[in-house]
């Protein structure tokens, strides 16, 4: 299957183009057609294995389920394809979160850093959307420079949110 694809070692090491690894991995590969990004989370500190393993599900299910809430209340984010989470025993081992690429081709540092003719128009679909998150009880714990993907078209700006494993979901008062 394909989750047991991803999580043989040597077989994930040499699938795809990696496009970012620090902390966690990010591959991009095709699949039956289909262009999508494996994240690859690290394995965290031992007192998280235990927690992951026993208490807590793995970022990468977070991250799935959260991308299911987020289409569902109409907030985009590449289409959830899947997540493997591995535990020996007791102890979280590993786990990869997997969804479509998405079409979405300029993250917000590309903003900053670019020449775009609408900027104006863009930051503000950025802010309408971070206030629509916060109506619907969402919190972006990570709302960084590239976890917001946007494309500027005819039809209006294009917004997808990605990273979403540490977005919390409870009233959103104006002190927070």
């Amino acid at each position: 299957s394909f989750a047991e694809t991803v999580s043989n070692k040597e077989t994930y090491k040499n699938m795809g183009k990696t496009i970012y690894k620090g902390r966690n991995e990010l591959k991009e590969i095709e699949y039956d057609g289909i262009c999508m990004v494996i994240k690859s989370f690290r394995i965290p500190n031992l007192i998280n294995r235990i927690a992951y393993g026993l208490f807590r599900s793995s970022k990468a299910e977070r991250s799935y389920d959260y991308a299911l809430l987020l289409m569902e209340k109409g907030i985009g984010t590449p289409t959830p394809i899947g997540y493997y989470t591995r535990r020996k025993w007791f102890l979280f081992s590993e786990s990869w979160y997997v969804c479509e690429k998405s079409k979405c081709l300029h993250t917000y540092k590309d903003l900053i850093k670019g020449d775009f003719p609408n900027t104006e128009k863009i930051v503000r679909s950025i802010a309408a959307l971070t206030a629509d998150m916060h109506k619907k009880g969402m919190l972006h714990k990570d709302w960084s420079r590239g976890n917001i993907l946007f494309n500027d078209t005819p039809n209006g700006v294009e917004l997808e949110i990605i990273d979403l494993n540490r977005i919390r979901f409870h009233k959103i008062g104006m002190q927070e």
